[in-house]
C-alpha cells in the first residue's frame, strides 16, 4: 500500500469537519452536520477472500446538525490487493433508531454472551465517568 494514500484515508473526515449532503441534480442542500468525534479501529481488519486479499476500514462518526440533533454514521473503506475504495451508501442512524435497533437485535439473540457482557463493561465503564 502506498503510505500517502493510507495516511490521507486514515485522516479523512475528522472533528470539525462539515458533512454536506446535497440534491444530485439541484445541487440543494439537503443537510449538513459538523463531526463532534470519530472511532476507528486501531489497524484495518485483514482476511483473505476469494477476490484477494482485503482489507477493512470501518468508522463511526458522531455528526451534530445546528439544531443540535446527533447522528451516528458508519462511513468504511475497502482495500483490495491493496487498492483503496471509499465504501458506498453507508448508513447514517439517529441515536433513537440505533438504539431501537441494537436493542431489537439484542432480543433476538443476534449477539454472544461474550459480546454482551463486553457492552455491558464498556457501558458501566463510560456510565461510571
Amino acid at each position: 500500500m502506498e503510505k500517502g494514500k493510507a495516511i490521507r484515508r486514515r485522516e479523512w473526515k475528522k472533528p470539525g469537519d462539515k458533512v454536506v449532503a446535497r440534491d444530485r441534480k439541484s445541487g440543494k442542500v439537503l443537510w449538513e452536520y459538523t463531526i463532534k468525534k470519530v472511532a476507528r479501529l486501531a489497524e484495518p481488519e485483514c482476511f483473505d477472500s476469494v477476490r484477494g486479499s482485503e482489507e477493512f476500514d470501518p468508522l463511526l462518526i458522531l455528526g451534530e446538525h445546528k439544531d443540535g440533533k446527533k447522528e451516528l454514521w458508519f462511513p468504511y473503506w475497502i482495500a483490495i490487493d491493496g487498492k483503496w475504495r471509499y465504501g458506498q451508501f453507508a448508513p447514517l442512524f439517529s441515536e433513537d433508531i440505533f438504539l431501537e435497533l441494537l436493542g431489537k437485535a439484542i432480543a433476538q439473540d443476534f449477539f454472544s454472551n461474550q459480546f454482551l457482557r463486553r457492552l455491558r463493561h464498556e457501558l458501566e465503564v463510560s456510565l461510571g465517568k
